[in-house]
């Protein structure tokens, strides 16, 4: 009875084992190092590609399953496991016999008689695919946040260089001696300037994911120029349907535009020579949730997309908006994740959708907004205040130089200094002569010294109604709302035109 009874209590041990083993996807080993006999349980087969009882295990079987690069680091694990009587633990590859790559990882230890000779060697295997992904994703989102890092500080010091080129071509533009062709090389060069500014932006918002900033914008100069731009020097003809009487969306032109480059310049490689790209803009509405785009019901404008390459494969179709998904040698796979973000942070779609009998079509959805009502320009005596004194602050004397000169011209009294120190002086200065400022704008960032919102603050405590105004190089400065909590009346991102600050700073009097 007894000797019944512990047969049953070892079966009954010997089953539960069995059940957690294969509910936690564990694979076990048994290898007889005196026969050389190896015994593999089922999910083990499972888990190398094999149908189990297909074939013989053995050590050979197994070393010859794992990935040549992780050979080497394989047997070693196993090496100093035996010479140092310590437990088996082991990463890495194996290679199915469908080709597919999976990761594995081993625990195991070594039984060993009196002498101290090992005889055999138990252990457990179990699938790993998904913890590498993630510290793959870890290590990714890290380095994306050091790219970050590093484009904000390019970023910053570019858009100062283009404040400065912005600033100095409206200064040569005063000049009456101008002939037509001239001025249009300098209205060329300045448009030229703010795409190297969206340049900037797209660079954060590729690292860091940016700040939306919305404005009413005309899709039709945006998607020609875009698409213009990227199929620049490419044999590929391009095919405009564009919709005279586009309604406007609310958007951040930049990350629009990125949107609309990413899917460009995905079309030029898929066709990787001539070839055509088809681009249109057209009305949409929905009456109902369209359940594609997930979206409705309302106006929208439809921007689509379409070439007449070789197309996407059934099988990636599904993967094309997954961060890191590519089939490009040396491709990111963020472009697509990216748009797709930055359009659904829009309220919009982005959908892929087979060409037949070969291409690639995608159409992008923005819900349509009404045409902004005009603002009422200021009266010729409001828009040039009589001799309106303004302290500038900024660490480029380039730029200090040209912003001068173009706000004289424009019957201002400025007066210019280069840190927040000697601003506080200039201040007090003018203040205790009688000739105080109206207005203060200021750089939020000087490298080693008091930046803008530090200065302002103390200006504050001198004069708290002084209104200030912000200017950054950053191309993701705070948040307009942020610096109003710090006093600010506006902010200004670099490059800006001339008009952009005088616009400002009017808006501001005038209210």
């Amino acid at each position: 009875m007894n000797s019944s009874r512990g047969t049953s209590e070892m079966l009954e041990a010997t089953q539960r084992l069995a059940l957690t083993l294969d509910a936690a996807q564990l694979g076990t080993w048994d290898w007889d190092m005196m026969t050389n006999a190896v015994i593999w349980s089922p999910h083990y087969f499972q888990l190398f590609g094999f149908t189990p009882g297909t074939l013989t295990p053995s050590h050979e079987r197994w070393l010859a399953s794992i990935h040549p690069d992780d050979r080497p680091q394989a047997q070693d694990a196993l090496r100093r496991a035996l010479d140092h009587r310590a437990p088996y633990h082991s990463i890495y590859r194996v290679v199915w016999p469908s080709g597919e790559t999976h990761w594995i990882e081993g625990r195991g230890f070594f039984l060993r008689d009196a002498t101290g000779l090992p005889y055999r060697m138990l252990g457990v295997i179990m699938n790993i695919d998904s913890q590498r992904t993630l510290e793959a994703e870890r290590e990714r989102a890290a380095r994306l946040e050091s790219l970050g890092l590093v484009a904000g500080g390019i970023a910053h010091d570019f858009n100062n260089h283009l404040a400065s080129i912005s600033a100095c071509v409206e200064v040569v533009r005063l000049d009456a001696r101008l002939g037509p062709e001239s001025a249009a090389q300098l209205t060329e060069a300045l448009r030229v300037v703010g795409q190297a500014q969206a340049l900037t932006r797209q660079l954060i918002t590729f690292a860091k994911g940016g700040t939306l900033r919305k404005a009413s914008i005309d899709l039709h100069d945006l998607i020609t120029d875009t698409v213009g731009f990227a199929l620049r020097g490419s044999p590929i003809q391009v095919e405009f349907e564009l919709a005279a009487d586009l309604a406007p969306v609310e958007a951040d032109p930049s990350q629009i535009q990125q949107v609309i480059s990413s899917l460009v310049v995905n079309a030029r490689q898929a066709l990787a020579g001539p070839g055509r790209v088809r681009v249109r803009a057209a009305h949409r509405r929905l009456e109902t949730v369209d359940p594609v785009a997930g979206l409705g019901p309302g106006k929208f404008v439809e921007v689509t997309i379409e070439d007449d390459g070789p197309g996407i494969a059934p099988e990636h179709r599904n993967k094309l908006f997954t961060p890191y998904f590519t089939t490009k040698a040396g491709g990111t796979g963020l472009g697509l994740a990216t748009a797709h973000s930055i359009v659904r942070r829009h309220g919009g779609s982005i959908v892929y959708q087979p060409v037949q009998p070969h291409g690639t079509r995608f159409s992008i959805l923005l819900r349509a907004s009404e045409p902004a009502a005009a603002e009422e320009a200021p009266r010729p005596s409001e828009a040039r205040p009589a001799r309106q004194r303004l302290l500038l602050m900024d660490d480029n004397q380039s730029l200090l130089t040209s912003l001068v000169r173009l706000l004289k011209a424009r019957g201002y009294d400025v007066e210019a200094t280069a840190s927040g120190e000697e601003c506080e002086r200039r201040y007090l200065a003018a203040r205790d002569a009688g000739q105080g400022f109206e207005a203060v704008v200021l750089d939020l960032t000087v490298p080693g010294g008091r930046g803008g919102v530090e200065t302002f603050a103390a200006l504050r405590q001198i004069d708290p109604d002084l209104t200030g105004i912000a200017m950054s190089g950053y191309a993701e400065v705070e948040s307009n709302q942020a610096l109003e909590r710090q006093g600010f009346a506006g902010v200004l991102a670099k490059p800006f035109k001339c008009e952009d600050l005088t616009g400002l700073l009017e808006r501001v009097r005038r209210a």
